[in-house]
């Protein structure tokens, strides 16, 4: 798996974690799994249908759902959508990673042993950020 490389940032994407300058970042598992998505193809416009695919396969949740996660990732790297770094809204239809981007592919061992090295115990811990009650909602799309 690689690692991404923007700015200050680090993503180690088989280890699940998120580093700036070497410092673990606290980053629930859904933002982590929305910024690998979204770095992996720097300068794409990335459609919230592909996202909402990508993120929630299978499960109908709301528009505000999506909204709400870029907005806690933009928040979590200290972004802004008024005058983005990383993440860009493009209207109505969807986001696109616009800091350079360098991908790295360490080898499995390597990126393990960083793991056990570095990950900090809140990364063990994965949360379901589908909503406020921990249910899922239904995504309604209206024209």
């Amino acid at each position: 798996m690689p690692v991404y490389r923007f700015g200050a940032f680090r993503l180690d994407t088989d280890g699940y974690r998120l580093t700036r300058e070497e410092v673990a970042v606290p980053a629930s598992a859904r933002q982590l799994d929305l910024l690998a998505y979204l770095a992996a193809e720097p300068s794409r416009l990335i459609t919230r249908d592909e996202l909402f695919e990508r993120l929630w396969s299978g499960v109908t949740v709301t528009d505000n759902a999506l909204t709400q996660l870029v907005s806690e990732l933009r928040q979590t790297l200290g972004d802004s959508s008024g005058d983005p770094q990383y993440v860009q809204t493009v209207a109505r239809r969807g986001y696109r990673f616009i800091a350079p981007v360098e991908r790295v592919d360490l080898p499995a061992a390597v990126s393990a042993a960083l793991s056990r090295v570095t990950s900090p115990s809140w990364a063990s811990t994965k949360r379901n950020r589908a909503g406020n009650d921990g249910h899922r909602l239904k995504h309604s799309r209206h024209p």
